[in-house]
């Protein structure tokens, strides 16, 4: 419920001089994400809002012109294709969840297409959006991600003695040796690089006669070069329902306690007994 928000980023340090090194990460919080008609918004203004945050890692030569182009982008395209959608939801037959998430990986592959450098650079995309409930539908968070950037979805309580933060939802970091991505990515011709001291890690390696050069993951904006050979810019969209993720959270949270105040109280008993 509050508005309070920060972005912090941190310039990687690549050799050279400090002042040469370019800071190619960006990102978003829009709060309130404004996409439906102007009455309408007018008319809920007293109501919850969309909010919309957003992470975009730059990577390689003009990766912070391609992160830049996202990071301003994104926000209008996504803003039209949402206002579409709510305009016309009476006429659409389709399920809301899944229009929505059509949408935001239809923006993805767009900002792709239409990168100012010619597909020289990449970045990672990862989003968050809350669409508050409406008369229709639920109260939904849908989170997107292309590339090693991660996006977390966390509850936290806190009372005057304890807190506690329970992560509900992780994106994953798209890497070369999942089996689906290094199906797609070896059927299409790309070699992947694996190392024995990090399994976890690897690398798309994209060779063009004596020419070689390696990406550090399989989703992203940007790369044409490693779009040859099966990198795309399609996000995974997934979505939670904001109340049943409450419900869930306050009973385990309920549990937690009650756990939590047994022990306290086999404690207690215990030391009654050794003091007697």
């Amino acid at each position: 419920g509050r508005n309070n928000a920060a972005t912090l980023t941190l310039i990687g340090y690549k050799g050279g001089p400090i002042e040469t090194q370019i800071n190619q990460d960006r990102a978003f919080v829009l709060n309130p994400f404004y996409f439906l008609p102007e009455e309408e918004e007018e008319r809920n203004s007293s109501e919850e809002q969309a909010q919309m945050l957003g992470v975009f890692d730059g990577h390689g030569r003009l990766g912070e012109v391609v992160s830049e182009y996202a990071v301003t982008t994104l926000p209008q395209l996504l803003s039209t294709k949402l206002g579409d959608i709510f305009k016309h939801k009476d006429e659409n037959k389709e399920e809301e969840e899944e229009v929505i998430q059509r949408a935001i990986s239809e923006s993805f592959l767009e900002i792709d297409e239409t990168i100012p450098t010619a597909g020289v650079g990449g970045c990672t995309a990862s989003v968050v959006l809350h669409i508050p409930s409406s008369s229709s539908s639920s109260s939904k968070i849908y989170i997107a991600n292309a590339g090693d950037s991660r996006s977390f979805i966390a509850t936290h309580y806190k009372s005057t003695s304890q807190s506690y933060t329970n992560i509900i939802y992780a994106t994953r970091e798209d890497k070369a040796h999942l089996s689906e991505e290094r199906t797609r990515i070896e059927q299409n011709g790309g070699t992947i690089l694996t190392y024995d001291d990090d399994e976890n890690d690897s690398r798309v390696l994209y060779t063009k006669g004596k020419y070689q050069m390696s990406l550090a993951m399989s989703r992203s904006i940007g790369d044409w070069e490693f779009g040859e050979i099966g990198v795309i810019a399609k996000p995974i969209v997934d979505s939670l329902i904001v109340e049943d993720v409450v419900r869930k959270e306050v009973e385990r949270l309920r549990l937690l306690l009650q756990e939590e105040d047994g022990m306290a109280c086999v404690d207690d008993g215990e030391e009654e007994e050794e003091d007697g």
